[in-house]
């Protein structure tokens, strides 16, 4: 690749790899500016993969299915294509339907899960072979309420008020959303 710089009077220099970083850094920070050509592929290939990055909504319904992608990276955030590791899900809901041992192809995948429970869930991918994972975390909203409970108190004198709590469950008996409030 030849980069030429222009800073006061124009030269040009051809570059290692190496030595690229150094000048881009330099570019990004004002101190010049880059104009680089060569041919395609003049930047050297990703390095192994040292970590997975694991990307989900950051909102999900209880229930409801979404899609998670799992990227293999080396150091420098870059893909590295050449992966195709198996990789196992898990997560912190107990009632989750996660994909079971699955491949990157090319160094990234995408897996169906479905979460049930409410609540900040987190969600684990690890390449166990390896010693490399990631995570991210969704939010899990109850589902839409399908069902009323009713507590009252174990016991209550006749004639006297007392107090009790109706709730609206959603399909996995959680807390649901309910479409009005009310207070009787």
């Amino acid at each position: 690749m030849n980069v030429r710089s222009i800073f006061g009077t124009a030269r040009q220099q051809r570059l290692t790899a190496g030595r690229l970083l150094g000048v881009l850094a330099l570019a990004a920070a004002g101190c010049f500016t880059v104009l680089a050509s060569g041919p395609a592929g003049a930047l050297p290939p990703p390095g192994p993969a040292t970590h997975l990055v694991v990307s989900a909504p950051a909102n999900a319904t209880a229930g409801d299915g979404f899609t998670v992608t799992v990227t293999a990276e080396d150091g420098m955030g870059n893909t590295d294509t050449t992966d195709s590791r198996p990789v196992q899900f898990y997560t912190s809901d107990v009632r989750a339907t996660l994909p079971g041992d699955v491949s990157l192809t090319n160094g990234v995948g995408t897996f169906p899960v479905t979460l049930r429970t409410a609540g900040n869930q987190a969600i684990t991918v690890t390449d166990q072979l390896n010693s490399l994972s990631g995570s991210t975390s969704v939010n899990v909203m109850p589902g839409p309420a399908v069902s009323l409970t009713l507590a009252t108190p174990p016991q209550t004198n006749d004639g006297l008020p007392f107090n009790f709590t109706v709730s609206a469950l959603d399909q996995f008996g959680k807390i649901g959303r309910a479409s009005c409030r009310e207070r009787v």
